[in-house]
């Protein structure tokens, strides 16, 4: 499933009091996940009770092998890893 996917399938399910068209799913999509990348930046998690939890980590620089000639050691610079973490529902739900 793909985000265009999801918008589609946001705007199709509208209630009687909230009927979406595909660019208001979208603008919605779009400020959610605005909203937990901000909450990954800013707290370094995201937990969405039921669903899942996003854990920013930050990996330290370290040495590493170069894929292409493995006897050459090379530095891997350091950068923020996410991590997910399914909730209860979820995986209930896909254990069904």
């Amino acid at each position: 499933m793909t985000k265009t996917d999801v918008v589609k399938k946001l705007a199709a399910n509208g209630t009687e009091n909230c009927d979406l068209t595909q660019n208001q799913a979208s603008e919605i999509l779009n400020a959610i996940l605005s909203i937990i990348m901000e909450g990954l930046k800013t707290d370094g998690q995201v937990q969405l009770t039921g669903f899942c939890t996003l854990k920013a980590k930050n990996v330290p620089e370290h040495e590493g092998h170069n894929p292409r000639n493995p006897e050459e050691k090379i530095i891997i610079p350091s950068r923020v890893q996410v991590s997910f973490t399914a909730g209860a529902n979820l995986k209930d739900y896909l254990n069904k």
